[in-house]
């Protein structure tokens, strides 16, 4: 579900919040973890909702000039705070811990912004994946289609998943400059799997 666009101006603090990544605090302590990622959180949460406004409208606006496709819709969230920590815990925490790995919860919620473009198309998912690949670095993605047609299933969740942040040239831009360490995930889709 979309969050609604939230007004994209913060405050001259927040805008130079910038966390370390990678910082000495990582440890197999969960408690400490969660106390940390809860105070970048709340440090940062209006920068996070800037940021995916910020993506989103510029996503929007890259994919409208494309002649290629008509133009999707593009929406975007904050993921929540306490349902980040949740989905860490359920997802990652036992890994780490069962490999003695100190973590941090940040690394792991690769979607804290998180970007829906939805097209008319089953067609459209590649070509929309392109332009997007061709504006913004890409850090992993996944095929969910080629993945399902590989095990020439009809039904079930085809989408295509990249994990993106912006690319040298648009993060020199000042604009730019206070996201270029946050990472967003980006689900593309057809509005009948919407």
């Amino acid at each position: 579900r979309a969050a609604p666009a939230h007004s994209i101006g913060v405050s001259a603090a927040e805008a130079h919040v910038i966390p370390q990544q990678g910082s000495p605090m990582a440890s197999l302590d969960f408690e400490a973890e969660r106390e940390h990622f809860i105070a970048f959180y709340n440090t940062n949460e209006s920068r996070l909702r800037a940021a995916a406004t910020s993506f989103a409208t510029l996503a929007q606006l890259l994919l409208s000039d494309e002649s290629e496709f008509a133009t999707p819709v593009v929406t975007f969230r904050v993921k929540d705070r306490d349902e980040s920590v949740s989905k860490f815990k359920r997802k990652y925490q036992a890994q780490f811990e069962n490999t003695q790995t100190p973590y941090e919860i940040r690394p792991s919620i690769t979607d804290l912004i998180g970007l829906r473009v939805v097209c008319l198309y089953e067609s459209e998912l590649q070509a929309i994946a392109g332009v997007l690949r061709n504006h913004f670095e890409v850090l992993s993605q996944a095929d969910k289609v080629q993945e399902l047609d590989a095990q020439e299933s009809e039904f079930g969740y085809k989408a295509v998943h990249l994990d993106l942040r912006l690319d040298t040239s648009r993060s020199a831009l000042p604009e730019y400059k206070r996201f270029v360490d946050l990472r967003f995930e980006v689900q593309i889709r057809t509005a009948i799997q919407d």
